[in-house]
């Protein structure tokens, strides 16, 4: 809620200025917001800096929730923002389906049926 009503303030303070700002607002999975942000949130001011805009992610959630993310300026700088947030996703993404397949090249696990009495006795090699 603060984030929205500070974003409401701020929208309507430019809305006077010669240059429109517009807002976005993105859904981002709880466990990749660490990704968007970064340590000490160096991902999040380097998105800012080289793109003009401001990006801001809600504080808290679950695990299995979605965090909101507001990203305001230009069209231009909005747009530039967005595209590098899901790039950043994309990553996170792809390297969690590596992680979860077998090895880094993304192989799924291949099941091997065994008899129960050789249970404890194979070595994986």
């Amino acid at each position: 809620k603060r984030i929205l009503s500070c974003v409401a303030e701020k929208l309507s303070k430019d809305a006077h200025s010669k240059m429109e700002r517009t807002s976005l607002e993105l859904c981002i999975p709880n466990h990749s917001v660490g990704r968007v942000i970064g340590k000490q949130g160096q991902s999040i001011r380097a998105i800012e800096r080289s793109s003009g805009a401001r990006v801001r992610v809600e504080r808290g959630g679950s695990d299995n929730e979605d965090r909101r993310c507001v990203i305001s300026g230009t069209d231009a700088q909005v747009e530039q923002a967005r595209s590098t947030i899901e790039q950043i996703l994309e990553e996170e993404e792809k390297y969690t389906r590596e992680r979860q397949g077998c090895g880094r090249h993304g192989m799924q696990p291949l099941p091997v049926p065994l008899p129960t009495d050789c249970a404890g006795g194979v070595q994986v090699v």
